[in-house]
């Protein structure tokens, strides 16, 4: 981030494995306060994995997401996701 604000969403080394699949790798990013991001990539490249991750709804087997600086553990009041498809 190019600002002096603290981020309001940082993520850090983020990874998940399902046993032997690696479906996320190292994932490192800041999200500043009313930033705007998208997160792009070919089918299977871990996108939903992150989405999850960063909502509370799956735990990352390495690294960690914050909000605000605390810890993401599970689904926050302060985060919404809205899906693909209905669940």
């Amino acid at each position: 981030m190019a600002t002096d604000q603290p981020a309001k969403l940082e993520v850090r080394s983020a990874g998940k494995r399902y046993n032997d699949f690696v479906a996320l790798r190292d994932c490192t990013f800041d999200v500043g306060a009313k930033q705007i991001v998208s997160i792009v990539g070919p089918s299977g490249c871990g996108k939903t994995t992150l989405l999850w991750s960063m909502s509370g709804l799956h735990r990352l087997t390495e690294g960690e997401v914050r909000l605000d600086g605390r810890p993401i553990t599970g689904p926050h009041p302060d985060i919404g996701l809205v899906f693909q498809e209905a669940n």
